[in-house]
């Protein structure tokens, strides 16, 4: 793409300062043109730089959540500044970046897009374009097939038929190459297994100008064991193993050692049928706005009426009484088990199975899985982010630096980033 600029002749004056404001593209596809982008703004800023006395630089990324990257009078130390960012974001609104930071550039100054490609901007914005088609091939994602099998999606959003080999890595041992060929916006799956003994491995594409996307860094899942109990009276109910199978690993055991208690009353987290009485339940049902409620329909039900009703915060009510209560880590289902239709109603599984999902992230135990950059990680008593850049990482709590947490963290669809580039 052909590199246009906005420069107006203009009558230089002793006393004259002229504030400029760049905007960097922080997309994890622009790390293909950081020559470019250089050489293209040193041009821009030398050439601004001959129409006004004094320069007040202002360097920004358009991610949000960076701060100023550079603000004052030295050219070569805002270009340095813009030059040297370095941010790997999808693909997200730059319009709506430019829109907040223009009014930094007044009514007299200048605001200027560095991008790789032509986004659509407000009026009085330049656009410095240094996007070139690029012949990219690219993993997209990895899912694991089985308890050591994964699967890759590798795609290719080149102009013509390419030719890749493929490897994985152990502690950097390459292993046996393969060869693909791709054809242009080609979509193929690769397959293979953890090696017996091997906990996190790279998948490797040869590389191309776009080498973010050439590796993929995986680990083998290790999801926390929650410890469940069963009140007797339900473990052989339907519902319960219909329940207990979404919410896997899990293990049995007594309810002073449980994370979750079901059917009781418990040290943690609860989940309760109400008791019976006389009748049954109708009316209307509205469900509240609550994650561990949204999008489910639980119409349908036949069940008796509770015997009483909880206080607690009403997340589904049938007509004017609660039909899902939570409070203190309980979870009240307004209805006995016995004899209802509830195991035919998948909305109360799903919820039970929100609610025991939660209890597992409160769990403080250690943990293993893949997730995507700048993910974010809800851990026991905190959230914080994956790395920004992909690789390997550890999050430790508590005074004794307890391991928590390890992970691969790995971009999302950077082929599909690259490819909307190239096509647009």
């Amino acid at each position: 793409m052909a590199t246009w600029l906005l420069v107006e002749p203009r009558w230089l004056r002793e006393d004259s300062t002229e504030r400029v404001v760049i905007v960097v593209d922080g997309s994890a596809s622009m790390s293909a043109f950081r020559d470019a982008t250089e050489s293209s703004l040193s041009r821009f800023m030398k050439t601004v730089e001959a129409s006004a006395a004094r320069i007040e630089w202002i360097v920004l990324g358009s991610d949000p959540t960076e701060k100023t990257l550079y603000s004052g009078p030295e050219r070569e130390r805002a270009l340095r500044a813009a030059a040297d960012w370095r941010s790997f974001l999808g693909v997200h609104d730059l319009g709506r970046v430019v829109s907040h930071a223009l009014p930094l550039a007044g009514r007299r100054g200048r605001f200027v897009l560095v991008s790789d490609h032509a986004p659509e901007v407000p009026p009085g914005v330049e656009l410095l374009a240094v996007g070139t088609p690029l012949d990219n091939v690219g993993f997209v994602s990895v899912a694991m097939t089985g308890e050591r099998s994964f699967r890759a999606i590798v795609k290719s959003a080149a102009s013509g038929t390419q030719t890749r080999q493929w490897w994985t890595e152990v502690n950097g041992a390459r292993g046996e190459p393969s060869v693909l060929e791709l054809a242009p916006g080609e979509i193929r799956f690769l397959s293979g297994m953890f090696p017996e003994g091997v906990e996190q491995m790279e998948l490797v594409l040869d590389s191309d100008r776009f080498e973010l996307d050439d590796r993929f860094l995986i680990v083998l899942p290790r999801p926390k064991t929650l410890h469940v109990y069963v009140a007797p009276s339900i473990a052989k109910s339907t519902f319960i193993e219909h329940f207990l199978d979404t919410i896997e690993p899990f293990e049995l055991v007594p309810a002073s050692e449980a994370d979750l208690v079901v059917g009781a009353e418990g040290p943690r987290a609860a989940i309760v049928f109400a008791e019976p009485c006389e009748g049954y339940r109708d009316g209307s049902v509205v469900v509240e706005n609550d994650p561990l409620v949204d999008g489910l329909d639980f119409r349908g039900l036949i069940a008796r009426e509770p015997a009483r009703e909880p206080k607690g915060d009403v997340l589904v009510w049938q007509g004017e009484r609660p039909l899902v209560t939570w409070r203190e880590q309980m979870l009240y289902l307004g209805f006995p088990l016995e004899g209802s239709n509830a195991a035919r109603i998948p909305a109360f599984v799903l919820a039970l199975q929100r609610f025991a999902e939660s209890a597992r992230v409160s769990k403080v135990a250690f943990e293993q899985r893949n997730v995507e950059t700048r993910q974010l990680l809800t851990l026991p008593a905190e959230v914080r982010r994956a790395p920004s850049m992909p690789g390997f990482f550890d999050v430790v709590g508590g005074e004794g630096q307890t391991p928590l947490f390890h992970g691969a963290a790995h971009f999302a669809l950077c082929a599909k980033a690259i490819s909307a580039r190239r096509n647009r």
